[in-house]
């Protein structure tokens, strides 16, 4: 309020966001605010608007919610993940008894035990990288082919995710008769291959 008339109360608000949040992922944020989101639309279904809804006594009430009815697993703990996120990112003190409530730790972790294993992908075998290495020499394909099939080999080098390469801030390369490298820099990382 003190920032004066509206225009100045929004612009003001965004640079204190910007400011609070820092560098993280925006994805990361999203994925916090559904969760508490998510949490609040059931505060304003079950509890009414008299309540405190970050109170630890809310958060057990929803987490026995979500037990009773058979949520999935990683629901109670998404959402104690976010309300960590708001307190110890975002500065919501008001969090302080709940992020440490171990009636509501248990309870999330009982939740986990019930999911079942990650089953991940098989992983690429070496007559398939071949076939990658290949696949990018093949000048009869089309250059956007290659350029997938080389993205995708930077990728597999690097360790590299999606959202690494979306976030490069410089490329330098060094090739000579014999070989060479490539160092990619990302904002938080720097990948040498």
């Amino acid at each position: 309020m003190a920032l004066g008339d509206e225009t100045l109360q929004a612009e003001g608000a965004r640079s204190i966001v910007d400011a609070v949040v820092g560098v993280r992922s925006p994805a990361t944020l999203v994925k916090r605010a559904n969760s508490l989101l998510s949490f609040l639309r059931w505060v304003a279904h079950a509890c009414g608007d008299s309540i405190d809804p970050f109170c630890e006594e809310v958060l057990w009430r929803f987490f026995t919610f979500l037990k009773d009815t058979s949520a999935p697993a990683t629901r109670a703990d998404s959402t104690l993940s976010a309300m960590r996120f708001a307190h110890f990112v975002l500065g919501f003190d008001g969090l302080a008894t709940a992020v440490s409530s171990r009636r509501l730790v248990g309870i999330s972790e009982i939740m986990l035990s019930g999911k079942r294993l990650l089953k991940q992908a098989a992983v690429l075998t070496v007559a398939q990288v071949l076939g990658l290495h290949s696949t990018l020499k093949n000048r009869n394909l089309h250059v956007m082919d290659r350029a997938v099939v080389g993205y995708i080999l930077f990728s597999l080098y690097g360790r590299c995710r999606n959202s690494d390469f979306q976030s490069i801030h410089s490329i330098e390369t060094d090739f000579g008769p014999n070989g060479g490298f490539v160092i990619i820099e990302t904002w938080l990382v720097v990948l040498l291959l």
